[in-house]
């Protein structure tokens, strides 16, 4: 039987100006924006920046499955045509 491994990030957005998301998700959870920019389930930035996130996760965990909360919804037209097949 093999495992599989999950990670959810339920703080995403694709953008070219992250700081004002960070900044607002980080004061909804009482941190700075730059602790959340490095927190591990927060995706916040270009498609460039996102692809390469994503690449280095795949490359470097044994990560199955990426789950993104619905603040990706907002993007999902732009995280289908040029995130996930940058990813193939």
């Amino acid at each position: 039987m093999e495992i599989e491994f999950q990670i959810e990030f339920p703080y995403a957005a694709i953008t070219d100006n992250p700081e004002p998301i960070l900044e607002h998700y980080a004061k909804c959870l009482g941190v700075s924006a730059d602790v959340l920019k490095s927190d591990p389930h927060a995706l916040i930035g270009s498609v460039d920046e996102i692809v390469d996130r994503l690449l280095m996760i795949r490359d470097e965990t044994d990560i199955s499955y990426m789950v993104f909360g619905p603040t990706i919804v907002e993007a999902f037209d732009v995280f289908a045509n040029q995130v996930i097949p940058a990813l193939s």
